[in-house]
Order: C-alpha cells, then structure tokens, then sequence
C-alpha cells in the first residue's frame, strides 16, 4: 500500500492521470447534487474548478522537480528558488471571483448562493490536495463536503423551523395597507423587530419586509397563512437567507 500511494505521489504519467481522473470524479459528484437543485454553478463548473485547481498545483511540483534537476545548474547560476505551493495559493485567492459570481441577493432581501461559492471554494482546496498527492486529506473532505450538501441541509431546515425569528416579505395593494398587517401581527401577540417599507413607483408596486419574534409553540405556518388572507396583501412569502 505504502508503494502504492508513493509512486501515486510522484509526477509520472500513471500518477498525474490518476490525479486527474480523481479530480473529475470527485468534483463531478459534488457538481451533479448542486446541478439537481438548480444552483448557479453545477456539474461542469464543480469539474472545471477542480481540474484547474489540481493543474495549478502540479505545475507547482513540477517546477520544483525540475529545479531540483534538469535545471538545477542553470538556477543555482541565476539564483532561483521556488516555493512548490507558489501557483496553488493564487488558485485560493483567484476561485473568489467565481464564487462571488454564484451570490445574489433577491428583491425579497434574500442572499442566494452563499453554499454554492463556498462549495466551489472547497471543491478548489480539494484540487490542491489532489495534486498535491495528498489523498488522505482528500478523502476527509470530499467526505466532509458531501456532508454539509446532503446531511447538513434537513438539520439546518428542522433549526429553521423551530426557531422563532421569521421574516415575512408582503408585497401591498398600497403602502399604507402595511397598518393592516401591523394590526394582524400584533393581534396575534407577535412581537414586530422591523419593518422595512418599499414603494417602486415605476413598477407601480409597494412592498414590506417584516422581521418577528414569535411566542413559544407558534407555528410559522400559522402567522403566514393567516397573513395570505389578508385582501390588501398580493404576494407574501417567508423569507430567510441561505446556509
């Protein structure tokens, strides 16, 4: 086994092409459960991401084998010396631009997209330690990253839904209908934190955003449908930021 992993660690054709393959395997995976949600970045960009990411730091050992032998002689002369992870740290700071691309924030004040950067993020640390032959490290966070995609999400709804902060988007018939709605929630013994007052005289629409506090054992479902009933009110939805 122990040879095995040191020939896999090394810059032969057999080692790099594993590499490779296992950077599209693994990103692929986690690509294709962004991709059945309909998240910005999916499949293609999983693999392209952390093909790229495995690339950068190949080239890193590459040039640092390189230096310690064909061209030792002629770097020892100019006074070269070159750090391995060189490359594979600008990977790092680069993959923020695309992640940043993934991330919108809704007319309903929501932030969408945060999993989806962050995944990229990872899956480009993945690719580093891929080429890097650093396969233990690999396996622990493809494994901690399929976690957090599948495992994490119904714990992260459950907390949702028990807890007790809920904002509540209302697009109104007319602006001053939100004293309407003021008047529901309060009857209800809801407490208010927020109100946030929109008028867009071009679309001809008004629109709130009402941040709550509800009593133990109220339901969201209960306040919000209740809400729905409302005639001044055309649209409401629940509102919350993505984890």
């Amino acid at each position: 086994m122990e040879e095995l992993l040191t020939y896999l660690r090394g810059i032969s054709f057999g080692a790099l092409s594993f590499r490779m393959i296992l950077a599209v395997l693994l990103a692929g995976i986690l690509g294709l459960e962004r991709e059945q949600k309909r998240h910005p970045a999916g499949f293609r960009t999983y693999i392209l991401v952390c093909v790229g990411a495995t690339t950068a730091m190949l080239i890193g050992q590459y040039e640092a084998c390189m230096m310690a032998g064909m061209w030792k002689t002629a770097t020892e002369l100019v006074g070269v010396r070159l750090d391995a992870s060189r490359i594979g740290a600008q990977v790092i700071n680069g993959i923020g631009f695309l992640g940043a691309g993934t991330i919108i924030v809704t007319e309903t004040n929501e932030s969408q997209g945060m999993t989806t950067a962050a995944g990229l993020w990872a899956t480009a640390c993945m690719g580093l330690t891929i080429g890097a032959g650093f396969y233990e490290c690999t396996l622990v966070g493809f494994v901690l990253i399929i976690v957090c995609f599948k495992l994490l999400e119904p714990i992260k709804k459950m907390i949702v839904n028990k807890g007790r902060n809920v904002g509540i988007y209302c697009e109104l018939a007319h602006i001053y209908d939100i004293g309407t709605v003021v008047g529901f929630i309060k009857k209800h013994g809801v407490d208010i934190r927020g109100v946030e007052l929109d008028k867009d005289n071009e679309k001809q629409k008004s629109s709130a955003i009402v941040y709550l506090r509800l009593p133990k054992g109220m339901n969201h479902t209960k306040i919000v449908s209740g809400l729905s009933e409302l005639p001044c009110l055309r649209v409401i939805d629940e509102i919350g930021n993505e984890v």
